[in-house]
Protein backbone atom coordinates (compact mmCIF):
# COMPACT_ATOMS: atom_id res chain seq x y z
CA UNK A 1 0.00 0.00 0.00
CA UNK A 2 2.72 2.47 0.87
CA UNK A 3 4.44 1.93 -2.49
CA UNK A 4 1.23 2.75 -4.39
CA UNK A 5 0.70 5.89 -2.37
CA UNK A 6 4.26 6.99 -3.14
CA UNK A 7 3.77 6.40 -6.88
CA UNK A 8 0.49 8.32 -6.80
CA UNK A 9 2.18 11.26 -5.09
CA UNK A 10 5.05 11.26 -7.63
CA UNK A 11 2.55 11.04 -10.51
CA UNK A 12 0.43 13.88 -9.07
CA UNK A 13 3.51 16.05 -8.60
CA UNK A 14 4.56 15.46 -12.20
CA UNK A 15 1.12 16.48 -13.50
CA UNK A 16 1.13 19.60 -11.32
CA UNK A 17 4.61 20.57 -12.58
CA UNK A 18 3.50 20.16 -16.20
CA UNK A 19 0.36 22.23 -15.57
CA UNK A 20 2.35 25.04 -13.94
CA UNK A 21 4.92 24.98 -16.75
CA UNK A 22 2.21 25.22 -19.41
CA UNK A 23 0.55 28.08 -17.52
CA UNK A 24 3.83 29.99 -17.39
CA UNK A 25 4.51 29.30 -21.06
CA UNK A 26 1.10 30.72 -21.97
CA UNK A 27 1.86 34.15 -20.44
CA UNK A 28 1.66 36.86 -23.09
CA UNK A 29 1.29 40.54 -23.93
CA UNK A 30 -2.26 41.79 -24.40
CA UNK A 31 -3.25 45.27 -25.59
CA UNK A 32 -6.28 47.42 -24.82
CA UNK A 33 -8.24 48.08 -28.02
CA UNK A 34 -11.38 49.88 -26.82
CA UNK A 35 -12.13 53.53 -26.09
CA UNK A 36 -13.69 53.42 -22.62
CA UNK A 37 -14.84 50.08 -21.26
CA UNK A 38 -14.56 47.42 -18.59
CA UNK A 39 -11.21 45.78 -17.96
CA UNK A 40 -13.05 42.47 -17.47
CA UNK A 41 -14.59 42.46 -20.99
CA UNK A 42 -12.55 40.15 -23.26
CA UNK A 43 -13.68 42.12 -26.33
CA UNK A 44 -11.65 45.09 -25.08
CA UNK A 45 -8.32 43.23 -25.38
CA UNK A 46 -6.37 42.02 -28.40
CA UNK A 47 -5.89 38.52 -27.01
CA UNK A 48 -7.65 38.09 -23.66
CA UNK A 49 -8.36 39.75 -20.33
CA UNK A 50 -4.97 39.74 -18.57
CA UNK A 51 -4.31 36.93 -16.14
CA UNK A 52 -1.44 36.47 -13.70
CA UNK A 53 1.76 36.46 -15.74
CA UNK A 54 0.38 38.52 -18.64
CA UNK A 55 1.64 42.00 -19.45
CA UNK A 56 -1.17 44.51 -20.04
CA UNK A 57 -0.75 47.59 -22.25
CA UNK A 58 -3.14 50.53 -22.44
CA UNK A 59 -1.61 52.76 -25.07
CA UNK A 60 -4.29 53.63 -27.62
CA UNK A 61 -5.80 56.67 -25.89
CA UNK A 62 -8.45 54.50 -24.25
CA UNK A 63 -9.59 54.13 -20.64
CA UNK A 64 -9.90 50.79 -18.88
CA UNK A 65 -12.33 50.68 -15.96
CA UNK A 66 -11.55 48.28 -13.12
CA UNK A 67 -14.57 47.40 -11.00
CA UNK A 68 -13.77 43.86 -9.83
CA UNK A 69 -10.74 41.78 -8.81
CA UNK A 70 -8.18 41.82 -11.62
CA UNK A 71 -4.52 41.05 -12.21
CA UNK A 72 -1.58 41.39 -14.60
CA UNK A 73 2.12 40.73 -14.32
CA UNK A 74 3.01 44.25 -15.46
CA UNK A 75 0.69 47.12 -16.34
CA UNK A 76 1.98 49.75 -18.76
CA UNK A 77 -0.22 52.83 -19.26
CA UNK A 78 0.69 55.35 -21.95
CA UNK A 79 3.96 53.63 -22.76
CA UNK A 80 4.43 55.09 -26.25
CA UNK A 81 1.21 57.09 -26.68
CA UNK A 82 -1.60 57.67 -24.17
CA UNK A 83 -3.69 55.51 -21.89
CA UNK A 84 -5.74 55.65 -18.70
CA UNK A 85 -7.07 53.49 -15.87
CA UNK A 86 -10.03 54.32 -13.63
CA UNK A 87 -10.43 51.94 -10.69
CA UNK A 88 -13.74 52.10 -8.88
CA UNK A 89 -13.60 48.84 -6.97
CA UNK A 90 -12.12 45.39 -6.65
CA UNK A 91 -8.51 44.48 -5.98
CA UNK A 92 -5.95 44.92 -8.72
CA UNK A 93 -2.79 42.88 -8.12
CA UNK A 94 0.37 43.33 -10.18
CA UNK A 95 4.16 43.11 -10.09
CA UNK A 96 4.54 46.59 -11.54
CA UNK A 97 2.68 49.70 -12.69
CA UNK A 98 4.40 51.98 -15.21
CA UNK A 99 2.63 55.19 -16.25
CA UNK A 100 4.11 57.20 -19.16
CA UNK A 101 7.60 55.85 -18.63
CA UNK A 102 8.88 55.22 -22.15
CA UNK A 103 8.73 58.17 -24.56
CA UNK A 104 8.94 61.89 -23.83
CA UNK A 105 5.64 62.38 -25.68
CA UNK A 106 3.78 59.65 -23.78
CA UNK A 107 0.97 60.56 -21.37
CA UNK A 108 -0.74 58.25 -18.90
CA UNK A 109 -3.08 58.42 -15.95
CA UNK A 110 -4.38 56.24 -13.13
CA UNK A 111 -7.40 57.28 -11.06
CA UNK A 112 -8.10 55.30 -7.89
CA UNK A 113 -11.59 56.06 -6.60
CA UNK A 114 -12.13 52.93 -4.53
CA UNK A 115 -10.81 49.40 -4.14
CA UNK A 116 -7.24 48.20 -3.73
CA UNK A 117 -4.14 48.55 -5.88
CA UNK A 118 -1.59 45.99 -4.72
CA UNK A 119 1.87 46.42 -6.31
CA UNK A 120 4.51 43.82 -5.43
CA UNK A 121 7.26 45.47 -7.48
CA UNK A 122 7.65 49.04 -8.69
CA UNK A 123 5.08 51.76 -9.22
CA UNK A 124 6.54 54.43 -11.50
CA UNK A 125 4.54 57.51 -12.44
CA UNK A 126 6.17 59.40 -15.29
CA UNK A 127 9.83 58.98 -16.17
CA UNK A 128 10.40 60.02 -19.74
CA UNK A 129 6.75 61.00 -20.28
CA UNK A 130 4.10 62.76 -18.20
CA UNK A 131 2.21 60.63 -15.69
CA UNK A 132 -0.67 61.51 -13.39
CA UNK A 133 -1.98 59.45 -10.48
CA UNK A 134 -5.08 60.76 -8.67
CA UNK A 135 -6.22 58.93 -5.55
CA UNK A 136 -9.62 59.83 -4.14
CA UNK A 137 -10.13 56.73 -2.01
CA UNK A 138 -9.20 53.10 -1.68
CA UNK A 139 -5.75 51.73 -0.88
CA UNK A 140 -2.56 51.91 -2.93
CA UNK A 141 0.09 49.58 -1.47
CA UNK A 142 3.61 49.29 -2.91
CA UNK A 143 5.59 46.44 -1.33
CA UNK A 144 8.97 46.82 -3.05
CA UNK A 145 11.48 48.74 -0.86
CA UNK A 146 11.74 52.25 -2.35
CA UNK A 147 9.41 50.98 -5.07
CA UNK A 148 7.40 54.19 -5.49
CA UNK A 149 8.87 56.51 -8.14
CA UNK A 150 7.44 59.82 -9.33
CA UNK A 151 9.50 61.36 -12.15
CA UNK A 152 9.16 63.38 -15.31
CA UNK A 153 8.39 66.99 -16.09
CA UNK A 154 4.80 67.73 -15.14
CA UNK A 155 4.19 64.33 -13.53
CA UNK A 156 2.02 64.42 -10.40
CA UNK A 157 0.62 62.23 -7.68
CA UNK A 158 -2.40 63.83 -5.99
CA UNK A 159 -3.64 62.22 -2.80
CA UNK A 160 -7.14 63.51 -2.10
CA UNK A 161 -8.22 60.61 0.08
CA UNK A 162 -7.68 56.95 0.87
CA UNK A 163 -4.43 55.30 1.92
CA UNK A 164 -1.06 55.26 0.19
CA UNK A 165 1.36 52.81 1.77
CA UNK A 166 4.98 52.48 0.64
CA UNK A 167 8.34 51.76 2.22
CA UNK A 168 9.76 54.97 0.81
CA UNK A 169 9.08 57.36 -2.05
CA UNK A 170 11.30 58.91 -4.68
CA UNK A 171 10.05 62.20 -6.10
CA UNK A 172 12.05 63.75 -8.95
CA UNK A 173 12.76 67.47 -9.06
CA UNK A 174 10.41 68.06 -12.01
CA UNK A 175 7.53 66.04 -10.53
CA UNK A 176 5.10 67.00 -7.77
CA UNK A 177 3.45 65.06 -4.95
CA UNK A 178 0.35 66.82 -3.57
CA UNK A 179 -1.53 65.64 -0.48
CA UNK A 180 -4.77 67.35 0.47
CA UNK A 181 -6.29 64.42 2.35
CA UNK A 182 -5.92 60.73 3.02
CA UNK A 183 -3.01 58.96 4.68
CA UNK A 184 0.53 58.53 3.33
CA UNK A 185 2.55 55.91 5.20
CA UNK A 186 6.26 55.67 4.29
CA UNK A 187 8.66 54.50 7.04
CA UNK A 188 11.79 55.34 5.00
CA UNK A 189 10.59 58.83 4.10
CA UNK A 190 10.62 60.80 0.86
CA UNK A 191 13.60 61.39 -1.39
CA UNK A 192 13.09 64.60 -3.37
CA UNK A 193 12.04 68.17 -2.85
CA UNK A 194 8.91 68.84 -4.88
CA UNK A 195 6.34 68.16 -2.16
CA UNK A 196 3.21 70.26 -1.60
Amino acid sequence: MKRYKFLAIVFSSAILSLALASLHASALDTYWQDGTGLWSDPNNWTVRVPISGDNAYIDNGGTAQITSDSTASYLRIGSDNTGYIVQGGGKFTTSGVYVATHLATSVGGYTLNNGQLEVHGYECIGMNGTGLFEQYGGTNSVHQPIGFCLYGAGSRYVLYGGDLSTYGEIVGRNATFIQSGGTNTMPAGVYGSELV
